[in-house]
């Protein structure tokens, strides 16, 4: 039977054997099923009402006192003997390092449709790779690995596999993105970029590549996003500077140009531009609006014959089922110049009229007058279409 022991309950003395532990978890079984218990289903204020929390002292830990009580009463599950590596939870110091790399790679190389054997060697292949599988819907254990020990899913994957990060094939920027609260962290990541992703090694070159390169690579635009979310502007001079302080001294701010980013990552021509962009997509909550005129996406170019001419709009709100919205905003009008005005105007009269032709889009066309008052016009302009396909 074991060794009994003795506790005091409101001065009744109960003895703590195996025959008192079979009584109390007997109760449980009555109540929830072995599946509820090895998955840690079960309310705890049940330890409170059986007063197993001395049996569970005793036997040291819950999962323990279990194990003990279905092996007493032959209990199986699935047709196997329960053990600790039949419950989802497993108690502290349960995850070393060995097992949790065993866990891992069974996985990585077994359980996934695609091993990562096949993809760990190349970045591209590798990227897509994690998207498909090494994300938020990783498996259980996984994820109570990373609760327990606090690793994060690319550390996982580099204690595992260390020849990813050594051989430069995939960086933790790469997988979880740019948003550390680190300083350390992401002036590490943007050296990693720039050093290995662009290869550059000359102070000039930095700036170029800072200044227009990243935002062409819809993959790497989350840089500009963690420039405005730390770094409260659009422009590298800052971060650069804490990245690469030896090169301070050679370049300025207006070096890096200014960088105009959507509440979505896009990038924007201008201030303006964003205004409307993160008015449309916030306030109006219309998250389907897509900056369309700097990418020259060919998905949304609009060909005028009568002039030879492409149109890419500036922004497109594009609906499932329903006619795409397209949005020209024409911001040059206040210029300075008044023969650029001319020619500008010029060609805005003959795209308003080749848009306003077409019968498979909605236009909207936009002027500054239309951002006054907290963007009334742009309000009152895109609600009167709204109601057209909403």
């Amino acid at each position: 039977m074991g060794v009994t022991t003795t506790k005091m309950v409101k001065g009744t003395i109960i003895k703590l054997s195996e025959e008192y532990m079979r009584n109390m978890l007997d109760k449980i079984l009555k109540i929830y099923s072995i599946e509820d218990i090895l998955y840690g289903k079960f309310n705890k204020k049940d330890l409170k009402e059986f007063n197993i929390g001395s049996l569970i002292a005793k036997f040291g830990g819950i999962q323990n006192l279990f194990i003990r009580y279905f092996s007493i009463k032959g209990i199986l599950y699935n047709g196997k003997i329960i053990d600790i590596d039949s419950f989802k939870n497993k108690p502290n110091g349960y995850y070393t390092k060995e097992k949790i790399i065993k866990l891992v790679k069974n996985y990585c190389e077994i359980e996934c449709r695609e091993s990562i054997l096949l993809v760990k060697h190349e970045t591209k292949l590798l990227k897509n790779w994690c998207k498909k599988y090494w994300n938020a819907k990783y498996i259980d254990n996984i994820s109570t690995i990373i609760l327990n020990k606090k690793y994060t899913l690319y550390n996982l994957l580099i204690l595992c596999y260390p020849e990813i990060y050594k051989e430069h094939i995939l960086f933790a920027w790469e997988l979880n993105k740019c948003y550390s609260k680190s300083d350390s962290k992401r002036n590490k990541y943007l050296k990693e970029f720039i050093k290995y992703r662009m290869n550059i090694k000359n102070y000039n070159d930095i700036i170029q590549v800072l200044n227009s390169n990243i935002l062409k690579k819809s993959e790497y635009t989350y840089f500009s996003t963690t420039l405005l979310k730390y770094y409260k502007t659009y422009n590298f001079y800052q971060w650069a500077n804490k990245v690469f302080p030896q090169y301070s001294s050679f370049w300025s701010e207006k070096d890096f140009g200014k960088i105009y980013v959507g509440k979505d990552g896009s990038r924007l021509n201008s201030s303006y531009e964003k205004r409307i962009f993160d008015f449309v997509y916030d306030n109006l909550n219309i998250k389907e609006i897509k900056a369309v005129g700097i990418k020259r996406n060919k998905k949304y170019v609009y060909y005028d014959a009568k002039y030879d001419s492409n149109y890419y709009p500036n922004f497109i709100i594009n609906f499932k089922n329903n006619l795409p919205i397209v949005i020209e905003y024409y911001g040059m009008l206040n210029h300075q110049n008044k023969s650029i005005v001319t020619i500008y105007k010029e060609k805005m009269y003959r795209k308003n009229k080749y848009y306003k032709e077409r019968n498979d889009i909605y236009f909207i066309d936009l002027y500054p007058d239309d951002l006054k008052n907290k963007f009334e016009g742009v309000k009152r302009k895109i609600n009167n279409i709204m109601d057209k396909v909403t």
